[in-house]
C-alpha cells in the first residue's frame, strides 16, 4: 500500500515551480496510520483517511515557497510540524500553520523521536544548534 500511494503521489498533474511534480517526504502519524502526509514539489497532502482522500494545501500555508521542499514530521497527538527559512512551522488545528518556538530562524533537519521527542537542526549564521521538546513541541 505505502508503495503504491508513494507512486501515486509522484504521478501528480500539478506544476512545481518550474519543477517536475515530485513527492519530497511522506510521514504517517503515529498511532495513527489514516493520517499520512505527502510534501510535495507544489505544497502540501494531507490525508486523514489513509490516502483514499487527499487535501492540498499551497506553499503559502505552509509558510515556504520556491524551490525549497520542508520536511515535515507528525506527532503522535496530530500536531504536524514543517521545516522552512522562517523557522520551524507547526499545525494543529488541521488548518493553520503558525510558528514553532523558538523563532524564525532556518531549521534544516526535524525528526519526531520514538519516545514522543520532537529535534531539530537550526542552520543560521547566528544559531546553529540542535533542539529537543519533550511537550509536543510547546517549548523548546
Amino acid at each position: 500500500m505505502k508503495r503504491v500511494l508513494a507512486l501515486l503521489l509522484v504521478a501528480g498533474v500539478a506544476h512545481a515551480n518550474g519543477r517536475t511534480e515530485a513527492t519530497s517526504t511522506i510521514h504517517w502519524r503515529p498511532g495513527a496510520p489514516q493520517d499520512v502526509v505527502a510534501g510535495m514539489t507544489f505544497g502540501v497532502l494531507l490525508s486523514h483517511d489513509g490516502g483514499a482522500t487527499w487535501q492540498w494545501m499551497c506553499e503559502d500555508a505552509v509558510g515556504y515557497g520556491g524551490v525549497w521542499d520542508p520536511d515535515y514530521a507528525y506527532t503522535a497527538s496530530g500536531a504536524l510540524f514543517a521545516t522552512t527559512f522562517n523557522g520551524l512551522k507547526v499545525m494543529r488545528d488541521g488548518c493553520v500553520f503558525g510558528a514553532a518556538p523558538p523563532g524564525n530562524t532556518f531549521v534544516s533537519q526535524l525528526e519526531v523521536a520514538p519516545d514522543g521527542r520532537v529535534v531539530y537542526a537550526a542552520a543560521d549564521p547566528h544559531d546553529a544548534a540542535i533542539y529537543q521538546s519533550a511537550d509536543d513541541g510547546m517549548t523548546f
